[in-house]
């Protein structure tokens, strides 16, 4: 991760510039990443082999907001579920 301080003097910045320069792209997230403002889940969407159905339970069916936020939810349980546990037996 990478950032650039802006000082500004009245609300206009002292050095138009960039600088430093930042010598790579930044990757913009797509799909359930960009809908969850999330990075890196869009392989832990369930249902997924490494986790249960679901995580959040009881999400009412009238509300969409909260439904894809319970996803959203769902996405982080099951990526740090697959990243901190093991098969092993």
């Amino acid at each position: 991760m990478t950032g650039r301080i802006k000082l500004l003097r009245n609300d206009e910045p002292i050095q138009e510039e960039d600088m430093p320069e930042i010598d790579y792209d930044y990757e913009n997230p797509t799909g359930h990443d960009a809908v969850c403002g999330t990075y890196g889940l869009n392989d832990f969407q369930l249902p997924h082999d490494e986790c249960p159905q679901q995580f959040v339970c009881d999400v009412p069916e009238g509300n969409s907001g909260l439904a894809q936020f319970s996803q959203c939810i769902d996405s982080m349980n099951c990526a740090m579920m697959a990243g901190m546990t093991t098969t092993v037996k």
